[in-house]
């Protein structure tokens, strides 16, 4: 449990650096408004990820697709 906190924040974290929206959560998964959702989820699909907490390495992979794709206007 320790680990899946750890990683939520860690991930929820470095999300709010890049300019992402991210909701607090309890849970194991993080939930970004997107806005135009089907165009993050288009690139995000492309690149085979599915956003839930998962290995740091998992967790990595979404920090740099968001990294890549920039964050819905407000």
């Amino acid at each position: 449990m320790e680990r899946i906190v750890a990683e939520r924040e860690r991930t929820r974290a470095a999300l709010l650096g890049l300019g992402w929206e991210v909701l607090p959560s309890e849970t194991n998964f993080l939930w970004l408004p997107t806005g135009e959702a089907e165009s993050v989820a288009a690139q995000w699909e492309r690149r085979g990820l599915r956003v839930t907490l998962g290995s740091p390495d998992a967790n990595d992979l979404l920090i740099t697709a968001a990294k890549e794709t920039a964050p819905p206007a407000r």
